[in-house]
């Protein structure tokens, strides 16, 4: 899994966020070219220094999944992804967040996003797995619904 993830603003790349396993510490810096109008935050402004903290920054931790669905996505995806804590969850579900911050791999982009669902669609639907399709389908680029 990735140990860090590039932070935009709009559609501006504006900062990076780093997971530091040595200190078990986040790190969250902005790019050079940032503007002051590209904070991310309104307790993180646009400033040389570079923030750190133990924890996730609550700007970052606002839109994690959490509870049942934290729970159903982490065995379900358990197969393919080591999800074992916040950055991990974050870098899975972060490019799928809608609104004005929003995060990539590192040198990638925020994932587009997909056709809506239509009531037609799902109400056509014949079939008793129609929960577990749709979580596997859509079940990270929803869970940034959830939070604080």
């Amino acid at each position: 899994m990735t140990d860090a993830l590039d932070i935009w603003v709009h559609a501006r790349r504006v900062g990076r966020l780093e997971a530091v396993a040595s200190s078990r510490s986040f790190i969250f810096g902005y790019h050079e070219n940032a503007c002051p109008e590209d904070f991310i935050s309104l307790s993180m402004p646009v400033e040389e220094r570079l923030f750190e903290d133990r924890m996730l920054f609550p700007i970052f931790q606002q839109n994690l999944p959490e509870g049942e669905l934290r729970a159903l996505l982490g065995t379900r995806f358990s197969k393919t992804l080591t999800l074992i804590d916040d950055f991990d969850f974050l870098a899975v579900c972060g490019p799928y967040w809608r609104g004005r911050v929003r995060l990539s791999e590192m040198d990638g982009e925020p994932k587009a996003f997909g056709r809506p669902l239509l009531l037609d669609e799902l109400l056509m639907q014949d079939s008793n797995e129609l929960f577990e399709e749709l979580i596997g389908k859509y079940g990270f680029a929803t869970a940034t619904r959830s939070g604080v």
